[in-house]
């Protein structure tokens, strides 16, 4: 996997307080990541979920992606 691939938003699943959680399309792989951890290997981390995407963070830069592409 290359670390500097952009994770590709494909659903968010809002919860309660910090219970939300984000499913990412990464190469060939599909995961989920709740907020505050790790999106699989690419050091990408979640920060926070909205209705329509997500705000991802790795080494300072901060991403926010809509699902299906970047806002």
């Amino acid at each position: 996997m290359v670390q500097d691939e952009l994770p590709q938003l494909t659903g968010v699943v809002q919860g309660p307080g910090n219970s939300s959680s984000a499913i990412f399309q990464l190469g060939s792989n599909s995961l989920s990541s709740g907020i505050g951890t790790a999106i699989g290997s690419s050091g990408w981390v979640l920060e926070s979920v909205s209705e329509s995407g997500a705000v991802i963070s790795r080494d300072g830069q901060r991403r926010s992606l809509a699902v299906g592409g970047i806002h």
